[in-house]
């Protein structure tokens, strides 16, 4: 069963028809909300489904890194992400929390860094930007088979919490670059001296992917502009 509409939704549809798992994927995209009844929907929906689903299931939740970045521990979205970790933890018998990067794929939501990016660069509408913050950018169609490696073994990662994301950060200044650079057309933005490099542990899904993958790239960013763009 797959809840929700969004990119997310639509990449784990093949999981649809699945009474094994529930992939919740109608979280709060917004990671900037100010909104508290978006948080406390998702926490609504999530007891809802509770109720509904089999208690044999195993429910997939998509969390964030961000949760580690010091920077945003403060704000709303990442109290309400911790919230729903605790929220799931303590009354699930069966779940994964998968913990992801910036995901980057085809979707109309504009609060993405990416899709944030490439619009102010589009429309030239000012901008401050944090000159030495980085983000991790993850496309996703290796997310969705990334995660897949630990659904096919849900009943070993049960209870678990893992972190998923592509190896590398980019400094989001870098990322503005290149896609300044591929659309041909320069951002107004004004720099701001704050930001820094978190480190993401991405040792478990390393080592499975070794074991599962005999060869596996991760898109480099110029792919995922050129892709996304």
């Amino acid at each position: 069963m797959v809840i929700g509409n969004g990119m997310l939704a639509n990449a784990f549809s093949s999981y649809g028809a699945d009474d094994d798992v529930v992939i919740f994927a109608s979280g709060v995209s917004n990671s900037k909300t100010e909104d508290l009844s978006d948080l406390e929907r998702e926490v609504n929906l999530i007891n809802k489904v509770k109720f509904e689903m089999s208690s044999e299931s195993y429910f997939i939740y998509f969390s964030t890194v961000s949760i580690e970045d010091p920077d945003l521990l403060n704000t709303h979205y990442v109290i309400h992400k911790k919230n729903v970790e605790n929220l799931i933890k303590d009354n699930f018998k069966n779940y994964i929390i998968f913990r992801l990067t910036n995901v980057v794929g085809k979707t109309n939501n504009q609060n993405t860094v990416f899709n944030f990016l490439k619009s102010r660069i589009e429309s030239g509408k000012a901008f401050e930007l944090w000159k030495n913050a980085t983000r991790n950018l993850i496309d996703i169609d290796q997310l969705t088979q990334v995660v897949g490696i630990f659904l096919k073994n849900k009943i070993v990662w049960n209870t678990q919490t893992i972190n998923i994301g592509s190896p590398d950060n980019i400094k989001v200044i870098d990322l503005l670059s290149s896609l300044e650079l591929y659309m041909n057309k320069k951002a107004n933005v004004t720099l701001v001296n704050r930001g820094a490099t978190v480190a993401i542990d991405l040792k478990v899904m390393k080592e499975q992917i070794q074991n599962h993958f005999e060869k596996f790239q991760f898109h480099s960013i110029q792919t995922i502009i050129a892709k996304y763009a």
